[in-house]
């Protein structure tokens, strides 16, 4: 029994270990809030230029959302939490958006990957 108590406690001692050192993993703000600096573009066709597509405004990442494509980051990721924020268009304004996870190599408007919408 005895032996029992202390392999419960040194269980629940390293649950807790683990734990607390995932919490002090560092935060890592992908959009800055004034420019797209860290981020990389595809515009279907190359049309016209990203920065006509993309913008920033007020802290908010504003996108034309015509000619298709995506912005991705320029850095890749792995063993991540991802936390996100947006905010839903007016009724009748035209809105279709997603975040891509885990995409392949970006070459086209319609990348692979996971996509949560």
């Amino acid at each position: 029994m005895k032996r029992s108590i202390s392999f419960m406690t040194a269980m629940i001692a390293t649950l807790f270990y683990f734990n607390g050192n995932a919490v002090a993993q560092e935060v890592e703000k992908l959009f800055n809030g004034k420019d797209l600096s860290n981020w990389n573009f595809i515009v279907q066709g190359n049309s016209i230029p990203a920065d006509q597509v993309y913008s920033v405004n007020n802290d908010i990442i504003q996108i034309k959302g015509t000619p298709l494509g995506y912005m991705y980051t320029k850095e890749q990721y792995g063993d991540y939490i991802l936390h996100a924020e947006w905010r839903w268009v007016e009724a009748g304004e035209s809105n279709n958006s997603g975040i891509f996870l885990l995409i392949e190599t970006p070459e086209n408007p319609f990348p692979n990957g996971i996509e949560c919408q």
